[in-house]
């Protein structure tokens, strides 16, 4: 699975400028509802600025899952600051989105991938944008070939077609190619100026049906991953993956890891933790323990980590309206736990390792994951077999 995330640029040059946008930031915020508040609450906003960018990033945590939220956050900044602002939306590496305004008026939609943007959205859409639009955006050193060539352009992933549209526009590079959950695991901040901000929810609260949901419990569904490990002897390493719930909120979780990286001595020692996860991220709460399967003799060690309190996320019913269909699949993607399997490989070799993750609760449903670990040893010749492992 590629990225996913949201992030707005809005017009502010000079010091002048950028200190008023910031003060503005609750009152656009009060025309969706929202009320700023001292302590973290129902929303947080960041915003970033570089000295040299005539441009402000702004991450949402609500946005991340919710592109109408960024659209309309995106809007009333551009209302309230009577100037350009733009939404950037990225889907999975394969499809960017991007929506300009001005005086808080909707000027243009850009996508990157026409075809792919009308079979999520059951549209009818016969171009990426109208580049002519944009123009505008251009700082005076930019031509506007620069523009048209780049505009039908294809790039492999969307994130790169963002990063090379918000370099023509002036944007901090590195600020505009990520989001919020992406910038809080982020150590290395380019932006020199950042401020956070937190909302409380005034709207009226909905209450959702879970009928909606096939199941009436927890039912867990592999996310992020990969089906090979390359690491290296005596170096720390860490594979990362997420599961999403399709079910309703559960809580309790349990991650099991087990397989020839641990019989043969591979790993001497395996350490599990949550990502993102509030009080639980980054909490190590494994033990070792003897597992057998159901049915056979044999015990093996395994080591196993449980998060007794932890919420398992759920995702949230939009409704099967398909013009919400790329809303629906991107709160899925919000509601995924992510987790880190740590270790230090002290033996060479081609490996087995399996992750099991569960809610704790009878009656859920969890997923089992098996992954190649390849120690000291290129993974590129094996690349081509690796699916016939796994059918």
């Amino acid at each position: 699975m590629g990225a996913f995330f949201s992030n707005i640029q809005v017009k502010a040059a000079g010091a002048t400028a950028r200190e008023t946008l910031v003060n503005q930031v609750p009152e656009a915020m009060g025309l969706l509802g929202f009320e700023q508040t001292e302590e973290p609450s129902d929303r947080a906003i960041v915003l970033l600025w570089n000295e040299n960018s005539d441009w402000l990033t702004i991450y949402d945590e609500y946005g991340e899952s919710n592109k109408d939220a960024m659209d309309q956050l995106a809007g009333a900044l551009s209302q309230i600051t009577g100037t350009y602002s733009v939404s950037n939306f990225v889907y999975d590496s394969d499809l960017l989105y991007m929506r300009l305004y001005d005086n808080g008026t909707s000027q243009d939609t850009y996508v990157n991938d026409v075809e792919m943007f009308n079979e999520m959205m059951d549209g009818n859409r016969k171009r990426n944008g109208q580049a002519a639009r944009w123009e505008r955006l251009l700082p005076p050193e930019v031509s506007k070939k620069d523009l048209s060539r780049l505009w039908k352009e294809e790039t492999v992933f969307a994130e790169d077609k963002l990063r090379d549209l918000g370099q023509l526009f002036g944007w901090t590079i590195k600020d505009c190619g990520t989001g919020y959950r992406y910038w809080q695991e982020d150590e290395h901040h380019t932006s020199s100026n950042v401020r956070t901000m937190y909302f409380k929810d005034n709207n009226p609260k909905v209450s959702w049906n879970l009928d909606w949901f096939e199941s009436d419990a927890a039912e867990l569904e592999m996310g992020v991953h990969q089906y090979y490990w390359e690491c290296r002897s005596h170096e720390p390493d860490d594979y990362v993956f997420s599961v999403a719930n399709i079910g309703p909120v559960a809580r309790g979780l349990r991650v099991m890891v087990w397989g020839s990286a641990i019989d043969e001595g591979c790993f001497e020692s395996v350490s599990i933790g949550l990502i993102d996860a509030g009080p639980f991220s980054e909490i190590d709460e494994t033990t070792e323990v003897t597992l057998q399967y159901p049915g056979e003799e044999g015990q093996f060690k395994g080591y196993a980590a449980i998060y007794s309190d932890y919420e398992i996320p759920s995702s949230t019913p939009l409704g099967m309206d398909p013009r919400k269909l790329l809303d629906q699949i991107n709160q899925l993607a919000a509601a995924h736990t992510y987790i880190r399997i740590q270790a230090t490989p002290v033996k060479s070799g081609i490996f087995e390792l399996h992750v099991s993750v569960k809610p704790i609760a009878e009656g859920t449903q969890g997923v089992t994951h098996r992954l190649r670990l390849f120690a000291d040893v290129d993974v590129s010749p094996h690349l081509e077999s690796i699916d016939s492992w796994f059918e």
